[in-house]
């Protein structure tokens, strides 16, 4: 049973139309959509774990996996001068910022509480929480302290990562606009299952 508030699944990664398609993908597989909101009640009673949903709704469970996010820990960073306002503000090459947006001697960032103008964004400082970036950022990061103070070109990541649930296989890559024009291209179109037959979307922002 995968408890999602909406009725679809991975809203915020591949938007509503693939979501949609992810979740009927599930259900045909047999794994149940619970969709009464978030979770406001947890028991355990009789060897089981007994959830309570916001409409009401509830969920019997063997075992509970909770998927709660980030949220870096920045509180040993108090008083440091460092902007710490949203994760750990950098400049494009991850030389981190003071609070007046001065670069701090020898002090870079990388990972999920980097946040920084990475160029195939918006322009504005942002941060990317898949691995795979906070590889790339490493390597940018420590060419930034082998560079001491000499300019460097910016630390540029393509967002993507990937996932496997059950029989789907989903890769993700750039940033999805939750306004962007999509297009649905089914691979095997007639399928019963098209997230299982194969699908690509594509998203423009306007």
């Amino acid at each position: 049973v995968i408890i999602e508030p909406r009725p679809f699944v991975m809203g915020r990664a591949v938007g509503s139309i693939v979501g949609h398609m992810v979740a009927a993908s599930h259900r045909r597989n047999g794994i149940e959509i619970a969709s009464g909101g978030r979770v406001t009640g947890l028991d355990y009673n009789r060897d089981k774990w007994h959830l309570t949903l916001k409409d009401g709704s509830t969920v019997t469970a063997d075992i509970v996996v909770g998927t709660m996010g980030e949220r870096p820990d920045l509180t040993w960073l108090d008083g440091t001068g460092i902007d710490t306002s949203d994760g750990v503000l950098c400049d494009p090459s991850l030389r981190v910022l003071d609070t007046n947006g001065n670069a701090v001697d020898g002090v870079v960032a990388c990972g999920s509480i980097a946040r920084w103008p990475n160029p195939r964004g918006d322009g504005k400082p942002q941060k990317i929480g898949q691995w795979i970036a906070a590889q790339e950022q490493g390597i940018g990061a420590a060419r930034a302290l082998l560079a001491g103070g000499r300019p460097l070109p910016a630390v540029s990541i393509l967002p993507r990562f990937w996932t496997h649930q059950g029989a789907l296989r989903i890769e993700v890559c750039g940033e999805i606009d939750p306004k962007a024009d999509i297009e649905v291209h089914e691979l095997r179109p007639g399928k019963k299952d098209p997230a299982k037959a194969g699908v690509m979307a594509t998203y423009t922002r306007k």
